[in-house]
């Protein structure tokens, strides 16, 4: 299942041509992925006309949907809704 998931993410990737979004984006963000990714992160940055809210999540990205860092992402996620309205 995994290779099938890796193939359509490839296929995906190899398709799409990212267009630059007129508003803001609010991006959840693995911390354990920030430190080594931080240019992914600045093509996120360029991708948002609006500009960019980066919320750290603790732990890797297949991480932050398990506990116990979901509860973190579950408030954070929580908190820009109610912002939103």
């Amino acid at each position: 299942m995994l290779k099938d998931i890796k193939e359509f993410n490839s296929l995906a990737v190899r398709d799409y041509t990212p267009k630059v979004y007129d508003g803001k984006v609010t991006l959840f963000w693995a911390s354990a992925d920030l430190r080594t990714s931080i240019d992914l992160v600045e093509g996120w940055r360029a991708l948002a006309g609006g500009g960019i809210e980066v919320h750290e999540i603790p732990g890797s990205h297949l991480d932050i949907i398990k506990e116990p860092y979901v509860g973190e992402l579950a408030k954070k996620l929580l908190s820009c809704l109610a912002r939103a309205h």
